[in-house]
C-alpha cells in the first residue's frame, strides 16, 4: 500500500507540512510530559552550545566569554526550535509510513481501485482513505503484538499522530450505522443488497405512492435534473429492471463491506470477493463513473432530501479531481454489452 492522505485532510498523498506541525504542537501542549520533554532537549542542546562558546571564548579572547556563552545559548535556541518544528511537520507522513511497515501492507490493483472509486466520493467528504481496502486506521491488520499491547486502541496507539479509533468503538458504530455485528450480518446485508437495496426499496414504495410526483419534483429540484428522469428510475429500461437508486445502494454497501473488514468480521480476500459482486451490479448498470455519479447526486437527493448535501457531494467529486486522488484517474471498467443491454 502506497502513502494516501493524512486522515481528515484532502492532500494526496501526505506531505511534510507546516501545519502538521502546529497540530503536533497543539496536541504536545496538552500532554505536560511530552511538552517538558522537548523543553529539556531544547534547554539542554542550547546549554551545550552556550558552553561551547563560553569555553572557547575564554580560552582565546576574542569576545566574552559570558556575551559569548548566552548569544551561543540563545541562538541554538532558535536553531533548534526551527529544527524541531521541521521534524514536527513530517509527523503524519512519518505515522503513516511506520504504520503500513507494520501492516506490510501491499498496493492494491488497478481492479481493486476501480471497485473502491464506486465509494471515493463518501472518502473524500470526511478525508478519509479510498486506495486501501480500510478507509482508516485498522487494528485487525496490525501484528498481534501490537494489537496486544495497546489493547486495540483502548490503551492509545503506537502512532498518535495517526488518528485512529479503538475496535470496540469502531465496531459499536458499525451497528448502529449497518445493524453488522458479525461475519453473518454482513454477508446478509449484501444479500440483501443483491436481492434490492435499501434505499432502492424505499424509493420504490414511494413511487408506487399517492406521493410519487411529489417526491419525483423535489428530487429533480434538488439534483437538478427533469422530473421525468426521476419518475423513470422506477420503470424497466433497455429490457433492464428498474434502476431505481442502484448508485447510492452501491456505495453504502461498499461501505458497509469496508467497515465490517475493519471491525474483523471479514478477512481481505472475503471482503475483496463481496465487494466485487457489489461493484458488478454498478458497472453493468453505467457507462462512466460520471453517470455513477449523476445517479448518487439522485440518490442523495431522495435520501437527504437536502440540497446542501446534494451540493457536498458534487464537491466531494470535484474535489478528489482536484486534489489527484487516484479514484479521479482510474479508468473505468470495460464491460461487454450489447445494444439491448444499455439503459
Amino acid at each position: 500500500m502506497s502513502l494516501q492522505n493524512h486522515p481528515g485532510d484532502s492532500e494526496f498523498p501526505v506531505r511534510s507540512r507546516s501545519r502538521y506541525a502546529k497540530i503536533v504542537e497543539a496536541h504536545r501542549r496538552r500532554t505536560p510530559r511530552r511538552q517538558a520533554t522537548r523543553a529539556l532537549v531544547t534547554t539542554l542542546i542550547g546549554l551545550t552550545l552556550g558552553s561551547i562558546v563560553f569555553a572557547v571564548a575564554l580560552e582565546t579572547g576574542a569576545i566574552d566569554p559570558f556575551f559569548g556563552g548566552l548569544a551561543g545559548f540563545v541562538a541554538a535556541l532558535i536553531v533548534t526550535a526551527a529544527v524541531l518544528s521541521r521534524w514536527d511537520a513530517g509527523a503524519m507522513r512519518r505515522a503513516q509510513v511506520a504504520y503500513l511497515t507494520a501492516t506490510s501492507a501491499t498496493p492494491i490493483t488497478q481492479e481493486q481501485q476501480q471497485i473502491l472509486a464506486l465509494d471515493a466520493a463518501s472518502d473524500y467528504s470526511f478525508c478519509g482513505w479510498n486506495s486501501s481496502l480500510a478507509f482508516a486506521f485498522a487494528w485487525v491488520e496490525l501484528p498481534a503484538a501490537i494489537r496486544a499491547k495497546w489493547a486495540d486502541g483502548q490503551e492509545g496507539s503506537p502512532w498518535p499522530a495517526l488518528p485512529s479509533t479503538s475496535l470496540a468503538k469502531l465496531r459499536t458504530s458499525l451497528d448502529d450505522n449497518y445493524k453488522i455485528a458479525s461475519t453473518a450480518d454482513a454477508e446478509v446485508f449484501v444479500a440483501d443488497f443483491l436481492a434490492l437495496g435499501s434505499l432502492s426499496a424505499r424509493f420504490k414504495e414511494v413511487a408506487q405512492s399517492p406521493d410519487a410526483e411529489a417526491m419525483a419534483s423535489r428530487v429533480a429540484t434538488l439534483a437538478g435534473v427533469n422530473v421525468f428522469d426521476v419518475l423513470e428510475l422506477s420503470q424497466p429500461t433497455g429490457g433492464r429492471e428498474p434502476e431505481f437508486l442502484l448508485a447510492g445502494d452501491v456505495e453504502r454497501t461498499i461501505g458497509g463491506v469496508r467497515y465490517a473488514y475493519m471491525a474483523g468480521y471479514l478477512s481481505a480476500e472475503r471482503a475483496w470477493e463481496l465487494l466485487a459482486q457489489v461493484a458488478a451490479r454498478a458497472f453493468d448498470r453505467y457507462e462512466s463513473y460520471d453517470e455513477y455519479g449523476r445517479g448518487l447526486a439522485l440518490a442523495t437527493a431522495f435520501r437527504t432530501n437536502s440540497l446542501e448535501s446534494v451540493e457536498n457531494l458534487r464537491a466531494s467529486i470535484a474535489g478528489l479531481r482536484a486534489d489527484g486522488w487516484p479514484a479521479a484517474s482510474v479508468p473505468y471498467p470495460q464491460r461487454s454489452r450489447t445494444g439491448d443491454d444499455r439503459a
